[in-house]
């Protein structure tokens, strides 16, 4: 418990007053890494609503400043490269605060604690809003706040925060209140754009002349374009419409509706900020080269519904080209979604991947992808199936990765159609056609089967035929059931985590950590028959694959900021 001046209990209006306040210090702590300008031009600077406990407003006046510079920050001796407070107290201008050992606060300076990346949840030590969070990295109820020491219970403030002094890199807290009264509002909002023009002095700072002097930076140092401006934090969503969900080539604009929800998606479980982004063409070097023209707006690209086998190409060849992470995620999200539910299922059902016998029925992109990482993490009875039976290298439609798993799987020693492959398979899956696991195959399985059918929008079977037929865990791609198998779970924790440490691709290392980490997710205590995957409303479930990416990112030596992982972002 947190004990005010007096002495006395704070009530949980009180403590969430004092979140609000840390948020407010979170603001000001993110904004003086160099100059003012960094609050402006990487999204720092907020309107603050609530700092519902403060100091005494003096009377007559509408002022109440608290100047920190960014000099301050880096000269205090009570913290450590890492963010952590000694035992102690700190004074910065009227500002004391009393702190224990490893208490944190935001900072992207080089004092760095912390990632806007993890704002997804309202730790219970923490408070969450404006795309940053306070959080101790213990979860610890002891050690739940940093302690105002100069204030009384009862006092109400409103701040601004704003960062626009580019000699001294001064941040200034200024009172709002109205007719020399004081606002009394209990609830802490984020509002407004990330930087409010209100007078002249304002547009100097945002625009001319003050908006030439991140250009300057950047011009001396282009890696500084991910820290003063939107860039760390955007990626952009792009198609050529030439495969989109069940509709096929369907064009570029008519892609548009589904890379503008998959942007969506990015910043409703990742936080991530998207571009959709549709190229007019079925050329893959048209494709290819816009995207390198256009990626110094970028801190990654996600690749959507690209028809195959060209998506390989432009995939490998933008990987190869840029420095920013390619994903494209009709393969790899997909893979690493089923590859998290079958671990899940497997436990409970206890079998083996490395002996279980696996039938994949597709091997366009998605079900190529889906065997190649079932390989990877294991599993070696692999069958892979198209419409005419096994995969063979006589497929007239064949393409350089189904070349390869046919000679990994040993594929051209197995022969017959889904039917008479799947008897006996412990796990089915498809990505296929609707319809395409009849109630015959369904019921000539191995016992405790296990199938995901993951053909959207229909799938090869709904959910209550697989049960009816007898399916010990049975999952689709669809939210109207359990086991939700959908890349949904997946695209924004990995690129969540790529971004964050600014990872110049994703391997397969991190692939294979991202389905591991949404497979732990559920312990085994609580796993069952509709519960072998994380809902993805499960606000665990981003963070979780974030912070696993992220760590193999800096082990495998590919992170340009592994600061993120190494001074402990993502703890908690």
């Amino acid at each position: 418990m947190v004990k005010n001046q007096n002495g006395g209990v704070m009530g949980k209006k009180t403590k969430k007053r004092l979140s609000c306040f840390l948020c407010a210090m979170l603001l000001f702590v993110t904004g003086i890494e160099t100059s003012a300008f960094t609050g402006v031009f990487a999204a720092t600077a907020r309107k603050i609503d609530v700092w519902d406990f403060g100091a005494v407003q003096e009377s007559d006046t509408q002022l109440y400043n608290n100047h920190i510079s960014a000099q301050d920050w880096e000269q205090c001796e009570n913290v450590s490269s890492a963010g952590k407070f000694a035992e102690g107290t700190t004074v910065f201008g009227d500002l004391t605060l009393t702190h224990t050992v490893n208490d944190r606060l935001f900072s992207t300076s080089s004092k760095n604690y912390g990632t806007n990346a993890l704002a997804k949840t309202a730790y219970a030590d923490g408070y969450t809003a404006g795309g940053m969070y306070y959080c101790n990295g213990t979860g610890g109820e002891g050690r739940r706040n940093i302690t105002i020491a100069n204030v009384e219970a009862g006092d109400k403030i409103v701040v601004y925060m704003a960062s626009s002094n580019a000699v001294t890199g001064e941040l200034v807290f200024t009172y709002l209140g109205e007719g020399g009264t004081q606002k009394d509002t209990e609830s802490f909002t984020n509002v407004g754009t990330k930087y409010e023009l209100k007078d002249a002095h304002d547009l100097s700072v945002a625009y001319t002349p003050g908006v030439a002097e991140p250009c300057l930076r950047i011009k001396d140092n282009e890696a500084e374009s991910f820290e003063l401006t939107c860039r760390s934090n955007m990626v952009a969503v792009v198609s050529d419409g030439t495969r989109v969900l069940g509709l096929g080539d369907i064009g570029a604009a008519a892609a548009l509706p589904v890379m503008e929800g998959k942007s969506l998606l990015f910043k409703k479980f990742g936080d991530v900020d998207c571009i959709p982004l549709v190229v007019d063409t079925k050329d893959a070097d048209t494709l290819i080269n816009t995207v390198k023209l256009l990626q110094k707006n970028f801190a990654g690209i996600n690749l959507e519904d690209i028809s195959s086998p060209k998506c390989y190409e432009v995939e490998n060849r933008l990987k190869a080209e840029l420095e920013i992470p390619v994903f494209h995620d009709d393969q790899h999200g997909t893979a690493i979604a089923c590859l998290a539910g079958v671990k899940g299922a497997l436990r409970l059902v206890k079998k083996d991947l490395a002996t279980a016998k696996i039938v994949v029925n597709g091997a366009g992109a998605a079900g190529a992808n889906i065997a190649r990482l079932l390989y990877l993490a294991g599993a070696r009875d692999i069958t892979l199936l198209v419409s005419s039976g096994v995969l063979h290298k006589d497929y007239k439609r064949l393409d350089s990765l189904q070349a390869e798993l046919i000679d990994l799987l040993k594929l051209e020693e197995k022969h017959g159609d889904l039917a008479e492959n799947a008897k006996g398979a412990d796990i089915l899956l498809g990505v296929s056609a609707a319809g395409a696991f009849t109630k015959e195959i369904l019921e000539n399985l191995a016992d405790d089967a296990i199938v995901f059918a993951m053909a959207n929008p229909n799938p090869e079977a709904t959910y209550a035929d697989m049960k009816a037929a007898g399916i010990r865990v049975a999952g689709t791609g669809r939210s109207d059931a359990p086991n939700q198998i959908n890349n949904v779970a997946v695209f924004p924790g990995v690129f969540r985590g790529a971004i964050d440490v600014r990872a110049s691709q994703i391997t397969d290392e991190m692939k294979l950590a991202a389905a591991d980490a949404l497979a732990h997710l559920i312990p085994d205590s609580e796993l069952n028959e509709e519960n072998v995957m994380p809902s993805v409303f499960d606000p665990r479930v981003a963070p979780a694959v974030a912070k696993a990416v992220a760590e193999v990112a800096v082990k495998q030596g590919i992170a340009k900021n592994p600061q993120a992982v190494e001074d402990g972002s993502y703890e908690g």
